[in-house]
């Protein structure tokens, strides 16, 4: 398929995705959305050289225990717990301000902290806002300012990044982790017809199981709180509609 086409179709089927309210699920060419990762245009492939970690679990979830992982650089903190247990953590993520009460602006607030944490300190969540209003020609008055998934990326990848949108897997979220990069997660709403949310992964306790990842708890950055909280990995997963990997290389 033409990638124009399938990049015009994705940005077009989100188009009415408010985040979070639920995203509602598509086809394309008889696929269900979320099977595999879209890149859209304007992002290009990881350079070899630099991947690091990116694709270590997948050469080592066919190999015998015992596991060895290498965490993609120094900001990668990396405990090996037992023999089949790992926890990865981005040790130097960034806290910040709570998002104003009330407001819908968890998205902008996401965006924000992992464009900071990778080198782009000039995108605020008060720029994302505004430039989301201008858009739109003012605020919705039943969303505010509620974001999509599209409005999430467009920063991404306005800093040259490799940007892709998927359904969660654990093993391409630990992938993420140990190369040194978040991700946003974009949460379903806790009520039917309510906004959902979104917050940035920034850790993950795991093991191997048959062939993929078992999570057992995350760590997340929360715009609600501005600050890290832990939840358990059953308390998140079955929320989580789409995954924003997000991957900028030093050098960029």
């Amino acid at each position: 398929m033409n990638l124009k086409f399938m990049t015009n179709l994705v940005l077009d089927s989100f188009k009415s995705c408010t985040l979070g309210i639920h995203v509602r699920l598509f086809l394309v060419k008889g696929a269900m959305f979320g099977a595999g990762i879209f890149t859209l245009s304007g992002c290009v492939s990881p350079p070899t050289a630099d991947r690091m970690s990116y694709d270590q679990l997948y050469f080592l979830r066919q190999q015998p225990v015992p596991f060895i992982l290498v965490p993609g650089g120094d900001r990668v903190d990396l405990d090996q717990i037992d023999l089949n247990d790992f926890e990865v953590e981005l040790n130097e993520f960034p806290s910040s301000e709570p998002q104003p009460p009330d407001a819908q602006v968890c998205w902008a607030y996401s965006a924000s902290q992992v464009l900071l944490y990778s080198g782009v300190e000039d995108v605020t969540p008060d720029l994302l806002i505004e430039q989301l209003r201008r858009r739109r020609g003012g605020t919705s008055i039943e969303r505010g300012d509620a974001g999509t998934v599209i409005d999430i990326m467009k920063p991404l990848m306005s800093s040259g990044a490799f940007v892709a949108i998927q359904t969660p897997n654990a093993a391409h979220l630990a992938n993420d982790l140990l190369a040194d990069s978040p991700v946003i997660l974009a949460l379903r709403p806790e009520v039917k017809g309510g906004i959902g949310h979104a917050v940035a992964l920034v850790g993950m306790r795991f093991s191997f199981y048959g062939n993929g990842v078992l999570p057992y708890s995350v760590s997340i950055y929360d715009p609600l709180t501005g600050d890290i909280e832990y939840l358990d990995a059953d308390e998140i997963f079955p929320r989580i509609s789409v995954c924003v990997h997000f991957r900028r290389f030093r050098g960029w």
